[in-house]
């Protein structure tokens, strides 16, 4: 079988506590890499907020929202995929946003995947991909499809194992 050739781009951002600024910013990073022949771009974890826990969780958005939005208009325009490493998503919890990672298809829309921990959408979701014993859920890591994620041994995060 010939080799897959998929060029990577690994983009860095130093976020701070202006998300309006932390996204355009990333959002120029992840056009530039695209444009420049990449063909999945990968963001970093946090990249819209960087600051304190009460900034992060006034911070959160829906997803799809604002910042997923801007995103999926780069990968329509390259057509690449966008892992957005995580931002805060809203929860039904305003004092507990989830940490969510989000892929965006080269088609802009944000890929099916597994829902976060403990959320409604995840507890329905669980029940209606069962196939068998196994759930199906537990199979989208071989292929390139979906990624969403929650940290359930921190409330918010930030690398400073915050309680739950």
């Amino acid at each position: 079988m010939p080799a897959m050739r998929l060029p990577v781009a690994l983009v860095q951002l130093d976020a701070t506590g202006d998300v309006a600024a932390n996204i355009e910013r990333a959002v120029a990073l992840a056009d530039q890499a695209a444009a420049a022949g990449a063909r999945l771009v990968a963001l970093p974890e946090y990249l819209h907020y960087r600051g304190d826990d009460d900034g992060f969780r006034a911070s959160a958005d829906t997803v799809p929202g604002q910042a997923t939005d801007a995103f999926a208009t780069v990968a329509r325009r390259h057509d690449t995929w966008i892992l957005i490493g995580s931002i805060a998503e809203t929860s039904g919890d305003p004092t507990r946003p989830y940490n969510t990672s989000i892929l965006i298809r080269p088609d802009g829309e944000i890929a099916d995947g597994p829902r976060p921990l403990g959320s409604p959408a995840a507890r329905a979701s669980d029940r209606e991909r069962r196939v068998g014993p196994r759930p199906v859920a537990d199979r989208w890591p071989t292929r390139l499809t979906g990624l969403r994620t929650v940290d359930r041994d921190r409330s918010v995060g930030h690398g400073r194992g915050a309680g739950v």
